[in-house]
């Protein structure tokens, strides 16, 4: 009796717990529906749109209107509006004339590389370079995203980037009328509702390629004007300079009168002109410095930047900057267009200028003919002496003929050994009577000298002789020939040099072959002489070949 009756108590109190289990749950649906319904709308109001008909319009909202808790809503819709945008995809855009290709990227809206596509790289067959850093044009801290595209065409893009606090940063890239120029603007527009105060750093260009093998030839420039609206260009320091003091050289603009800056090496230049300095404070320029390995030299280059004042915007103001960028050679047929700007300055041949430019027109006519500037040079040369024959024969006579009187001229200082002043009367008695002019010997050499230095700088800097072949190994009179490489440097060389050699040797046979003068001090200074090829074949060893090609055929 006991078992069934414990089934039977166990079976009824299992039907009752079922029965709490169901009514728990019934109750929980119900407080749930009730919660929701009645008692969570009062925490939670719920905002809606005003309904709009034909027949009633909108109330314009006062300031009465606005309370305190619908303005955080806008706040919090004012930031998202100022967050840029992070799903740009990259995008590259290429602008090209028949001059340079420039590559730009909407990853900071900069310039990517430039190639000068009628110039090659040095010992190679690809354009040249001049520009090859994702940094060039950068406006700081804005380089970690993808600006968007707001317009383009086949000459022109325009970049927008929208920055925290509520500017949005345009950037437009143009081809001009210039075969290297570039028109570049920043235009700064404030779209919070805040008037906003910023300065702004632009980097220029950076790391351009050296147009030297063994050393650095990278220069900082800056241009300026005087009362007369000369122009002048003033090289900044080297990057070996720069080192000795700091990495950073900054100029300032008011006080150091600066109209644009860029840097440069032998024979191509990158400058940025701005259209106006009203805006602008501080040019500088950043020492670059890497070293490739243990055993290799450490390269130096420079970057230069610009940096604006403080710019002060009010809410929906706007303030704009524009620029000419330059990348291309350092050649008289493109800088004078750009004259205006003082660009003519950047090709400087010192103080005989005029006589540069007249022999390196009369080189490229000569080329012309030759097609061959080692001939060129050979033939402007020979032309040199031809023009300066009389000059240098009338010297050489008149050296010739003070040599043949140096025994009476002695027998005369030994006569008036106490009387200078009658000495110096019969001196010149002595020299009249045989029609000698002792300044004739110098005074050719003289007037030679400018005409030397002149094709010196000339040649130096002709961007015509880079690359230009003339026979076998002599490949590039722009850098010194080079026949093979050394197990070791000489005189700062890694390679052998075989033209200041040959120009040396045949120098010094010149120099031996000489007649003997039968005046004992005329002998000695014929052995200082001597000494003469040696010193100038150091000096021109690593000189550019064109140069001492030059050398070699005048001697």
């Amino acid at each position: 009796m006991f078992i069934p009756a414990l089934r039977v108590n166990v079976y009824l109190w299992f039907i009752i717990m079922q029965h709490k289990t169901l009514l728990f749950i019934l109750l929980s649906i119900l407080i749930w529906f009730l919660y929701f319904h009645f008692i969570a709308p009062r925490f939670i109001p719920q905002q809606q749109p005003p309904v709009i008909t034909k027949e009633t319009k909108p109330e314009p909202i006062t300031d009465k209107d606005v309370s305190a808790p619908s303005e955080i809503p806008q706040q919090e819709e004012t930031i998202k509006q100022f967050q840029h945008p992070s799903d740009i995809p990259l995008k590259q855009k290429i602008l090209e004339n028949n001059h340079f290709n420039v590559k730009l990227t909407n990853r900071g809206a900069v310039i990517e590389t430039i190639s000068l596509k009628h110039y090659k790289a040095l010992e190679s067959t690809t354009d040249l370079r001049l520009i090859n850093s994702p940094n060039t044009l950068s406006v700081a801290d804005t380089g970690y995203w993808n600006w968007e595209v707001v317009e383009e065409n086949e000459i022109f893009v325009k970049y927008r980037y929208t920055t925290p606090d509520g500017l949005s940063l345009y950037k437009t890239f143009a081809l001009n009328k210039y075969n290297y120029g570039l028109d570049f603007s920043l235009k700064v527009e404030n779209i919070s509702p805040q008037p906003i105060s910023s300065t702004f750093t632009i980097l220029g260009a950076e790391n351009i390629p050296y147009e030297t093998y063994d050393y650095s030839d990278i220069v900082g420039l800056h241009s300026y004007t005087d009362k007369e609206n000369n122009w002048y260009v003033k090289q900044e320091p080297s990057p070996l300079k720069l080192k000795k003091n700091t990495n950073t050289y900054i100029l300032v603009s008011g006080k150091d009168n600066v109209a644009w800056t860029g840097i440069a090496n032998k024979y191509f230049a990158t400058v940025l002109v701005p259209s106006s300095n009203q805006e602008l404070d501080k040019y500088g320029f950043d020492l670059i410095e890497s070293l490739l390995s243990e055993s290799t030299i450490k390269p130096l280059n420079l970057k230069f930047y610009i940096q604006t004042k403080e710019l002060s915007i009010k809410p929906g103001g706007t303030k704009q900057m524009d620029f000419l960028f330059y990348a291309g050679p350092k050649k008289a047929s493109e800088l004078l267009p750009l004259s205006h700007f003082g660009f003519d300055k950047l090709l400087s041949y010192g103080w005989f200028g005029f006589i540069s430019k007249i022999l390196i027109w009369i080189l490229q006519g000569l080329f012309a003919l030759f097609h061959n500037y080692g001939i060129a040079i050979i033939m402007l040369t020979i032309i040199i002496k031809l023009i300066l024959f009389p000059l240098t024969k009338k010297g050489q006579v008149s050296i010739y003929q003070l040599q043949k009187l140096q025994p009476r001229l002695k027998a005369l200082q030994e006569q008036y050994k106490n009387d200078k002043r009658k000495f110096a009367e019969a001196q010149l008695k002595l020299w009249k009577e045989y029609g000698v002019n002792p300044l004739s010997g110098c005074l050719p050499l003289f007037l030679q000298f400018p005409v030397f230095i002149g094709l010196y700088w000339g040649l130096s800097l002709a961007i015509e002789l880079r690359q230009s072949p003339f026979i076998l190994w002599i490949t590039d009179l722009s850098q010194p020939d080079q026949l093979c490489k050394l197990p070791f440097p000489v005189l700062g060389a890694k390679y052998l040099h075989i033209l200041p050699l040959v120009m040396t040797l045949s120098w010094l046979i010149q120099s031996l072959t000489q007649p003997k003068s039968p005046d004992p001090q005329a002998r000695q200074q014929q052995k200082l002489f001597i000494f003469m090829p040696v010193v100038f074949g150091i000096l021109f060893y690593n000189v550019p070949s064109g140069l001492t090609l030059y050398w070699f055929t005048s001697t």
